[in-house]
């Protein structure tokens, strides 16, 4: 009953994404499991767009502008050619995430959630919004 908890925490989670475009040319991500460092900052920034009525109900966001792109920033790789042509990955940039179609983004959005259990929280958040 008082079974240790066991994490292999040197392999974080990691779901593969490919985006293709116009032109068929298809770009490979990862969206990754974040450090919980990431996790909170994140978590803060999207506090910090909560609108509170007089009593410090929330009633609603400020803005929403750049929340997808903010999270994505923190857990979604780019693969790219190094220089000595091996695969680098690097971050996506807010301006990168910014052109992409919001079908695409939407379910990317939706999945880096799951991957980082950020789902139940959304969820806690909008429960005490309607209390």
């Amino acid at each position: 009953m008082n079974e240790p908890l066991l994490f292999n925490i040197a392999k974080r989670n990691i779901r593969p994404v490919v985006l293709e475009a116009e032109d068929g040319t298809r770009t490979e991500y990862e969206l990754r499991e974040m450090s919980v460092a990431k996790k909170e900052a994140h978590m803060t920034a999207q506090a910090q767009r909560v609108r509170y009525d007089d009593k410090g109900k929330p009633i609603g966001y400020t803005s929403l502008e750049g929340s997808s792109a903010d999270l994505l920033t923190r857990c979604m790789f780019k693969k790219v050619v190094a220089k000595e042509g091996g695969p680098e990955w690097v971050p996506v940039t807010k301006e990168e995430v910014g052109k992409w179609p919001a079908y695409a983004a939407a379910q990317i959005v939706k999945a880096a959630q799951e991957l980082n259990k950020l789902e139940d929280s959304e969820k806690e958040e909008a429960a005490a919004k309607n209390d």
